[in-house]
């Protein structure tokens, strides 16, 4: 059998719209189209696409304007730039652990980072699945903190009335090739508190006050925030607007080889071969992993893989043990450094086939028994 790439990254089919852009910098026609379908399909308030997740997320931070002393809490298991977006303004970053099973917040813990100084706190959806965001909106009204969805792999997941990336202040998406939906590069910042609106906005138009002028209302835009260049290319914008209209098909396909994933590889979990995978919590399919028992496991598991011609990865280094992680906290977050050595992530993307997850779990079944 040929390869199994961990990803493949979603392409259109005959795809010659390109040639008949009329403007290719940005914020044209089709990234005021994509935001329009973004905000209408998924009921956001208001959306600006940018280049990547991290733009989305640095928006946010500058956006915030928090004082010298107040807290900023973030997951230690989590990508470098969901802290370093916050970092970088100035604030103090607090890191919490994950659970010992899964990579979400540790409640216990949280609460016990969380104090009188916490004046933001940012969650992350992690594999395409969602945080508990009752439990955090129930310690927003008490503590008044404000909530920062990294909602980077979960576009078109509805948990309760809304969807993921609507129920912070802010909520940030991905659209990174490895994700659902992709533009190669890109991402976007959903900003449900509108009081931010306007400050957000001059911040991704480079820190300008040009929508002013575009409505007319001044006549002429000047500096009034420190922004930068975080919206995409009209290049990216076009690519990912035709994938949102193919969205229900790509779903559909992920959600095959997601279930075909849980069938296959059931028996391994209840006979305690491995300790667990990602199957408890609504999901749009962007992930499929498993948890090994130990690193040892794991690693010997991945390079198992590898010799047959699967290619799996693990995941997030936890930010507290990294060099840059050290300077903010030393605490020992042991769920945060056991999850990150067990856990093996398996291909899942559009162009794989039943007798690639076939073999994919064959092969793990295998080297359980040799």
């Amino acid at each position: 059998m040929s390869k199994v790439l961990f990803n493949i990254p979603y392409k259109l089919k005959n795809f010659r719209k390109f040639n008949n852009l009329k403007t290719f910098a940005g914020n044209g026609y089709w990234t005021k189209s994509v935001q329009k379908k973004l905000e209408k399909k998924y009921s956001f308030k208001k959306v600006l696409l940018t280049d990547s997740c991290t733009s989305a997320l640095e928006i946010s931070a500058l956006s915030l304007k928090l004082k010298k002393n107040e807290e900023v809490i973030i997951p230690s298991y989590t990508y470098p730039t969901t802290a370093s977006a916050f970092l970088r303004c100035g604030y103090k970053i607090k890191f919490v652990d994950c659970n010992e099973n899964d990579p979400r917040i540790n409640h216990s813990h949280f609460l016990k980072v969380l104090n009188k100084n916490t004046k933001a706190v940012v969650i992350v959806h992690h594999a395409g699945q969602p945080e508990d965001i009752n439990f955090f909106l129930r310690l927003k009204k008490k503590y008044k903190f404000k909530i920062i969805e990294d909602a980077a792999q979960c576009i078109d997941l509805k948990v309760g009335k809304k969807y993921l990336g609507s129920y912070g202040d802010f909520g940030c998406i991905s659209f990174h090739e490895s994700k659902n939906l992709h533009s190669g590069l890109g991402g976007a910042i959903i900003i449900n508190n509108l009081s931010y609106s306007d400050s957000a906005h001059h911040i991704w138009e480079r820190g300008t006050n040009r929508k002013d002028f575009d409505k007319k209302q001044i006549s002429r835009y000047t500096w009034v925030e420190v922004g930068s260049n975080f919206y995409p290319s009209e290049f990216q914008a076009l690519y990912l607007y035709y994938q949102l209209r193919n969205i229900s098909k790509i779903q559909k396909k992920r959600k095959k080889i997601f279930d075909l994933y849980v069938s296959n590889l059931n028996n391994l979990i209840l006979s305690n071969k491995i300790i667990g995978m990602n199957t408890k919590l609504k999901s749009n399919y962007h992930m499929k992993y498993i948890l090994l028992k130990n690193k040892r496991d794991r690693n010997q598991i991945k390079k198992y893989l590898e010799e047959k011609g699967i290619h799996t990865v693990s995941h997030y280094e936890p930010l507290h043990l990294s060099k840059i992680g050290k300077k903010i906290s030393v605490k020992n977050l042991k769920n945060s450094k056991n999850f990150s050595d067990r856990i093996l992530r398996l291909p899942l993307h559009v162009y794989l086939n039943k007798k690639n997850i076939k073999f994919v779990c064959k092969s793990i079944e295998n080297y359980f028994l040799a």
